[in-house]
């Protein structure tokens, strides 16, 4: 069986004309992915399974997917689901890793596998349970006030995260299956200043893309992959 990749840098990938970190980091990231997903214990054996034909590379795009930098998708990470109710359409992000070391950045030591496994178990399941209790959570009027106290949807993030974390703090507590790691989970949250960039992206690439009607533009990114 080959391991489905989707990644977001669309035709200068297929046309091998991406350069910059993101070609540099990809092959780093899908190694990495590989080891998150079981399918090799190691760098050396994850490397040989990409190498050797394993590995299925396509762009996020084709399937509504969005992340930053190489923006590595694999079957096991869980995704935020970003709805346009106007177009009817969906749009799908990773939950973000937090800033440093990361798998987007191409680093796939035991400690990012480990927080991508912990995003999965633990954060994941508990922001489910609080997006649901909460309803859902509309990105509109929290990316404009967020816009108008100084973030600009990319590097910076710290306002729109903060609001979307006061949206659903208040679900995130109250009665949460996840009681014994509202802590880890409320700490990971308030020290991820860009924790909102993936959600930010995933709600550019809905408003964007209508599937019901004839597309008018090109979405050519270099900015993501996935495993």
């Amino acid at each position: 069986m080959r391991l489905r990749v989707f990644y977001q840098a669309e035709d200068g990938i297929r046309d091998k004309h991406v350069t910059g970190v993101q070609t540099c980091s990809l092959p780093i990231s899908v190694v990495g992915a590989l080891r998150y997903q079981g399918g090799a214990g190691t760098e050396e054996e994850a490397a040989a399974l990409a190498s050797g034909g394993s590995v299925s590379l396509q762009s996020a795009h084709d399937f509504s997917a969005v992340g930053p930098m190489t923006g590595i998708f694999s079957p096991s990470m869980p995704v935020f689901v970003v709805e346009n109710r106007t177009l009817g359409n969906q749009a799908y992000c990773t939950i973000n890793e937090g800033s440093g070391k990361v798998m987007r950045f191409g680093a796939n030591d035991d400690s990012v596998i480990e927080r991508l496994r912990w995003i999965e178990k633990t954060l994941a399941p508990a922001l489910r349970e609080a997006v649901l209790r909460a309803g859902g959570v509309d990105l509109r009027p929290l990316m404009a006030q967020a816009l108008a106290m100084g973030d600009e949807m990319h590097q910076r993030n710290v306002a729109a995260t903060s609001l979307f974390f006061r949206a659903i703090a208040p679900h995130l507590v109250r009665g949460s299956s996840q009681q014994a790691s509202l802590s880890e989970v409320t700490d990971f949250l308030v020290g991820n200043d860009q924790f909102f960039l993936n959600l930010a992206m995933a709600a550019a690439k809905s408003a964007m893309e209508d599937r019901k009607s004839t597309r008018l533009h090109s979405s050519h990114v270099l900015n993501s992959y996935a495993v």
